[in-house]
C-alpha cells in the first residue's frame, strides 16, 4: 500500500529550492532597484545643473538691462552736460565729448544695437536630456515666460522710435568726407547735430528708458526668484555653481607661473607679462597708431614693473607707479604733401603719453585667484573690482604662455 503522509526528504528539498528562488528575486529586485535609485539621484542633479544654467542665463540677462539703464542715465547727463556749455565745447574733455557722440550716433547696423545672446535658452529648448531631467512644471514654465519677454523686450528696443539713435552713422562718415585731411573734429560735429529736434526727442525719451530698462529687469529677477524658490537653489548655491563653471583649473605653482605670458596680441595692439624667478614682474604694452597722414604703424611702447607672490590659490602683485615710455616711428612714412601733419601728430601722441607718465599714480596692491589649465599653457586671473563703475564685479584675465 503507498505510503502518503509527511517526507522530510521531499520537504527539505521544496525548502531549499524555494529559500533559492527568493533569494534571486530579492537580488534582482534590489540590483535594478538601486541602478534604479542610482540613475534617478543622477537626474535629478543633472536637472538641477540644467536648472542652475538657465536661472545665472536670467541673473545675466538682468545684470545687462540695469547696466544699460545706468548707462542711459550717465550718457544722457553728459549729453544735457555739452548743451549746457556749447559756448566753450571746444576746451571740454575729449572722453566726455566721444561718450556724447556714441550715445547719439547710430552703428552701421541699426538692428544689432541691443545684441541678444540665445546660447544657453538654444541648449536648454533643444535638449531632450532638458526636458527628461527636469519634472517640474512650474519651473519649466517659468523658464519659457523668460525667454519668451526676453525676446519681446529686445524685438522693442531694437525696433521703438522712441530706442532710434538720432543720429545716423552716414551723417558721422559725411563729416569725415568733407575734413581735406579726412580726420575728425568731434566738437565741430556735434555743433552741427546736437541742437537738432531729433537729439532733443531722444533725450527728452532717457528718463522713460532707463525706467523701462529697470522694469524689464525687475520681470526677469521675479522670474529668477521664482524659479529659485520653485527648485529650492539658494543664491549661495547659484554662486558656487558660477565660480565653478568659471574656474576649471587648479592652482598654479610659483614654478608654473614664472615666465613670460601674452594678454592679448592683435594687429592693433599687445601685451605681456613676465613673471621672474626673483618675485619681480615687468608687463608690456605696445599700441600701434594708424593716421591719414602716414603709411605704416606708429608704435608706442609702456612698461610697468612690480613684485609678486603666491600664497595658496590667490597671486598678490604690487607695481610700482612709475612706467617707461619710448616710441618707435621707424615704421612710418609721411604720405605726399603731409609731413607737417605726421610731424604734428607724433608730437600729439608723445605729449600725451608723457603727460601721462607724469601722473601714474600711487603704489597699486592687487589680489587674485590664480589658476592654470591642464596643458600647462594658459592661466586664468579672477578678482573682484573695488573701484568705478566695476565696483563690486568679479572680472577674469586670462594669459597664454608666450611661445
Amino acid at each position: 500500500m503507498p505510503k502518503f503522509g509527511h517526507n522530510a526528504k521531499w520537504t527539505a528539498m521544496l525548502k531549499e529550492m524555494f529559500m533559492t528562488v527568493f533569494a534571486t528575486t530579492v537580488s534582482i529586485v534590489l540590483t535594478f532597484g538601486s541602478a534604479h535609485y542610482m540613475d534617478r539621484k543622477k537626474q535629478k542633479a543633472a536637472g538641477r545643473q540644467t536648472a542652475m544654467m538657465v536661472i545665472h542665463d536670467m541673473e545675466n540677462s538682468m545684470e545687462t538691462l540695469r547696466k544699460w539703464a545706468k548707462d542711459e542715465e550717465t550718457n544722457s547727463g553728459l549729453v544735457r552736460y555739452v548743451l549746457e556749455n556749447m559756448d566753450r565745447i571746444d576746451s571740454l574733455g575729449m572722453d566726455t565729448l566721444l561718450y556724447v557722440r556714441d550715445y547719439i550716433t547710430s552703428s552701421s547696423d541699426e538692428m544689432t544695437q541691443f545684441q541678444l545672446d540665445e546660447a544657453c535658452e538654444r541648449l536648454f529648448l533643444s535638449s531632450q536630456e532638458s526636458w527628461k531631467n527636469i519634472d517640474n512644471t512650474s519651473f519649466v514654465d517659468a523658464v519659457h515666460e523668460f525667454f519668451s519677454s526676453r525676446h519681446t523686450i529686445y524685438d522693442y528696443i531694437n525696433h521703438s522710435e522712441q530706442w532710434k539713435k538720432p543720429v545716423s552713422s552716414e551723417a558721422f562718415y559725411r563729416h569725415q568726407l568733407e575734413r581735406e585731411d579726412g580726420t575728425t573734429d568731434i566738437p565741430l560735429f556735434l555743433k552741427g547735430c546736437i541742437t537738432s529736434k531729433e537729439v532733443v526727442y531722444y533725450l527728452n525719451y532717457a528718463s522713460g528708458r532707463q525706467q523701462q530698462l529697470n522694469g524689464y529687469a525687475d520681470l526677469i529677477q521675479r522670474i529668477s526668484d521664482q524659479c529659485k524658490f520653485t527648485m529650492g537653489i539658494t543664491d549661495e548655491e547659484l554662486e558656487q555653481y558660477v565660480k565653478a563653471k568659471k574656474r576649471m583649473g587648479r592652482n598654479v605653482k610659483e614654478s608654473e607661473l614664472t615666465g613670460k605670458w601674452v594678454i592679448q596680441s592683435t594687429d592693433d595692439k599687445s601685451s605681456g607679462l613676465e613673471f621672474r624667478d626673483n618675485h619681480t614682474y615687468e608687463q608690456t604694452y605696445i599700441e600701434h597708431q594708424v593716421h591719414p597722414s602716414f603709411a605704416g604703424r606708429l608704435e608706442c611702447i609702456f612698461v610697468t614693473s612690480g613684485t609678486w607672490k603666491l600664497r595658496g590659490d590667490t597671486l598678490y602683485t604690487e607695481r610700482q607707479p612709475d612706467y617707461t615710455f619710448r616710441m618707435d616711428r621707424s615704421l612710418i612714412t609721411p604720405n605726399p604733401g603731409m609731413e607737417k601733419q605726421m610731424e604734428e601728430y607724433v608730437k600729439e601722441v608723445e605729449k600725451s603719453c608723457l603727460e601721462t607718465q607724469k601722473t601714474a599714480g600711487d603704489v597699486e596692491r592687487e589680489a587674485c585667484v590664480a589658476t592654470i589649465n591642464r596643458s600647462g599653457n594658459k592661466i586664468e586671473l579672477v578678482w573682484k573690482e573695488t573701484d568705478g563703475e566695476l565696483a563690486g564685479q568679479e572680472l577674469s584675465l586670462y594669459l597664454s604662455r608666450d611661445k
